[in-house]
């Protein structure tokens, strides 16, 4: 774990599937949206991880990806058409033709602590069947988490 890891471990950041990433100079309209986004989701989304894996492109990151179904996609679709005109930017990588639906495990490594990460990661890893039960605001950099809005009830165990 390097030391920007270490800072998204400790800042109490919870593992999540990032929906969209913005810069808006509309925040409280952006709250109110998503206020009424979570109010129209009745319950959480199950959600499958169900591999591991990195991106070419920045070998230094490490995630979970989820299975992709409907209402993942839904879910994705309903918060970027109702935030994107809210937003002064808005990254191409979140949009539905660029997605990569991931859970970060760890960001920013060197390529020997990566390596090994990958390798302890092989060893331990099997899919994991969770719930998304929120949407949350998260601002960056560094990470603080602004505002969350449940989804539905949680179910009972």
């Amino acid at each position: 774990v390097n030391n920007r890891s270490e800072t998204v471990l400790l800042s109490g950041l919870r593992p999540h599937l990032t929906l969209a990433e913005f810069d808006t100079d509309r925040y409280e309209t952006v709250l109110l949206t998503m206020s009424n986004l979570a109010s129209k989701i009745l319950r959480p989304i199950p959600v499958k991880l169900a591999s591991a894996g990195f991106f070419p492109n920045n070998p230094s990151v490490l995630y979970l990806a989820p299975i992709v179904d409907e209402q993942l996609l839904d879910l994705h679709r309903l918060v970027n058409n109702d935030l994107e005109p809210l937003c002064t930017t808005f990254s191409p990588l979140y949009r539905e033709d660029n997605w990569v639906p991931h859970c970060t495990l760890a960001l920013e490594l060197d390529q020997d602590t990566f390596a090994a990460s990958c390798a302890a990661l092989a060893e331990v890893f099997t899919p994991l069947d969770t719930l998304a039960v929120q949407l949350s605001l998260i601002a960056c950099c560094p990470f603080c988490e602004q505002a969350v809005f449940p989804l539905g009830p949680l179910p009972k165990v």
